[in-house]
């Protein structure tokens, strides 16, 4: 598969007092954690998930959530469970 660049659509969107920006970071196991705090810091954001390409496909999902206050890993959660953590990120960073 061949893959063009995009532009990055976190960069461009307007930072308001109340909003709160989560971004999601999938990269390879070997430079997931590095990029993700790299792009966690560098656009600014309240929170990054990173996963790997591995988790494709799978019936459960391993991920990480970032934010400046520290992370948090998550393993073998099904898609249903991922779910739930994500609102209750979104309602936790607020």
């Amino acid at each position: 598969i061949e893959l063009e660049p995009t532009e990055d659509v976190v960069e461009g969107l307007p930072r308001l007092p109340h909003q709160r920006i989560v971004g999601f970071c999938l990269e390879s196991e070997t430079t997931l954690r590095d990029s993700a705090i790299h792009k966690l810091t560098s656009k600014r954001l309240d929170a990054i998930v990173a996963n790997t390409p591995a988790q494709f496909g799978r019936d459960t999902r391993d991920f990480w959530v970032i934010t400046p206050r520290g992370e948090t890993a998550y393993k073998g959660l099904s898609l249903v469970e991922t779910a739930s953590v994500l609102v209750t990120l979104g309602n936790t960073i607020f």
